[in-house]
């Protein structure tokens, strides 16, 4: 098993959107989305991505600069993603996985847990990231309380004052 940072992340209300189009136009707007991925993924150097359906799974090395590579896809997704009226959540994690045609770990289950619990547009990080502190900032992260579907779920890590925060890619 491979140990780093782990990215799920999915267009929030993809089932309505393919639902409620026309067959050409769900296509384009799947076709939007691989586009948009493929794209950010060059720009921030992320090389390994995995689409399947609306799900697209990233992972980069176990380094501060591993999580900064992942930090700016994250932030391209949401801020391009809008763009192009295509309304990206995620969760981003750090921890064991194995990356191949079946892509499975620890990472794995803990960034969708985080992910599949966001009913708004964002990307959530789990608490304590390695290396979180080498990125805050309006231009990478922030951190504020993070409202889930399961409850008022803090997400996230500890500055300071000692306080539970959520860490969201910042959209500024």
């Amino acid at each position: 098993m491979t140990s780093g940072y782990f990215l799920i992340s999915d267009i929030l209300g993809f089932p309505k959107i393919v639902a409620s189009s026309t067959e050409e136009d769900a296509s384009a707007r799947v076709q939007s989305w691989v586009e948009l991925a493929e794209r950010a993924g060059a720009d921030a150097g992320i090389t390994a991505m995995q689409l399947i359906s609306d799900t697209l799974f990233a992972s980069a090395p176990d380094t501060s600069e591993g999580l900064g590579e992942l930090v700016r896809y994250s932030k391209m997704l949401s801020e391009r993603g809008l763009e192009c009226s295509l309304p990206i959540r995620g969760g981003v994690s750090h921890g064991q996985y194995e990356w191949g045609s079946l892509t499975y770990g620890k990472a794995v289950l803990s960034a969708h847990r985080i992910e599949s619990s966001l009913e708004w547009v964002g990307i959530a990080c789990e608490p304590e990231l390695p290396h979180v502190a080498d990125h805050w900032g309006f231009d990478s992260l922030v951190c504020y309380p993070a409202q889930c579907a399961c409850a008022p779920l803090w997400l996230g890590v500890y500055q300071d004052t000692g306080r539970r925060a959520g860490c969201c890619v910042a959209e500024a």
